[in-house]
């Protein structure tokens, strides 16, 4: 089925997920138009929509709302409802779960919480049909929102095989640890310098890349513990942070013990697979989705005891991290490439369209 898709709103161009969906499709053939303006809540806004979509999208079969285009969903439903078209919306998160329950920027029974519950359902609401990067989530929308199940697609975040081009995972001494991130509360950064303090006798190298809320406080950490072994970098471009991955032995995923953490795959895990590299993280629901403890991952407690003790354990069995990194890597390649995305997302595409013809 030849299928023409609208990318529509102010969605994030550089974010992992949209740009492996577009990297996909582009190599299937699958045929886009972009309907682009990054200012939300302004009339410009819309009105450049409006004009971009008349002139290039009216024939489209599907108008997707990609992430971050939460605040433009209502504007695609009244423009899929006047020309007939299909309406999907990949919210990848959910703002009350964000802003609320993870970051904790807001009280729960407060005016701001309330409103992003009823913000989070209108968009599962309106939208015909929904992505979502796990099963996790998908329960999670359905008891929190409650929005039926038949709206969801579960379509996996992956990650660009084309950038992220792994050299073979040499055991180097000291052992080089990897964290990056935005230090947001789910990833648990914390944890994992505490753990560095509980091994701060051994032979490892720790390093730390990126900036943002917690990172103040890890930093302290470290200095007030005199870890030696320990470097802290700010946020660099991806290309660098590559090079960073490909010296690494060890990645860190997330040990945040939010609720936030135990319903999605944070980007870092999609890419520590990719690089063939062993990744450290919590176990939860989601991950346990797509890998296996021992096989391709190394899932642990979110706690600084637990991450040393896994940390020590491949210190003393090297074997384990060329096998562990090996497999991993495999597992990439045979389920998350832009290819495999990209192809799980056209599916969904022609199972609403042909539910659609079936309807008229």
């Amino acid at each position: 089925m030849r299928i023409e898709i609208c990318f529509f709103g102010s969605y994030d161009r550089n974010y992992s997920k949209n740009v492996v969906l577009l990297k996909g499709f582009k190599n299937q053939g699958v045929k886009v138009v972009h309907c682009y303006h990054p200012n939300y809540f302004s009339l410009f806004h819309y009105l450049s929509l409006i004009q971009q979509f008349l002139k290039k999208a009216r024939n489209c079969d599907v108008i997707f709302v990609a992430f971050f285009g939460h605040y433009d969903v209502w504007f695609a439903w009244i423009l899929a409802k006047i020309f007939r078209k299909k309406l999907v919306f990949d919210p990848l998160i959910s703002i009350y779960n964000t802003r609320v329950e993870d970051r904790k920027y807001f009280k729960k029974n407060s005016f701001r919480a309330k409103f992003y519950i009823l913000f989070d359902f209108m968009n599962a609401f309106l939208a015909d049909h929904v992505f979502i990067d796990t099963y996790a989530q998908l329960n999670y929308y359905q008891k929190k929102f409650h929005v039926k199940g038949k709206k969801f697609f579960v379509i996996r975040v992956g990650a660009d095989e084309t950038v992220l081009k792994p050299e073979p995972n040499f055991i180097k001494s000291p052992i080089q640890l990897l964290f990056y991130g935005s230090y947001q509360p789910s990833q648990g950064a914390q944890k994992i310098i505490e753990a560095a303090n509980l091994l701060k006798k051994e032979n490892f190298e720790w390093i730390f890349i990126g900036q943002g809320q917690d990172r103040p406080k890890v930093e302290k950490y470290a200095k007030r513990n005199k870890l030696k072994n320990v470097a802290f970098i700010d946020t660099i471009p991806f290309d660098e942070l590559v090079r960073y991955m490909n010296d690494a032995n060890i990645i860190f995923g997330v040990f945040g013990n939010t609720s936030k953490t135990k319903i999605v795959i944070h980007n870092k895990v999609f890419q520590a697979i990719a690089m063939g590299r062993v990744l450290i993280t919590q176990e939860t629901p989601a991950v346990k989705e797509i890998l296996k403890n021992g096989e391709n991952v190394i899932l642990t407690k979110p706690n600084a005891k637990s991450i040393a003790r896994e940390i020590l354990k491949l210190k003393d069995d090297k074997g384990k991290i060329k096998k562990i990194s090996l497999k991993a890597r495999n597992t990439f390649m045979r389920n998350f490439t832009t290819e495999k995305v990209a192809e799980s997302a056209q599916k969904a595409f022609e199972k609403v369209l042909s539910t659609s013809s079936k309807n008229r």
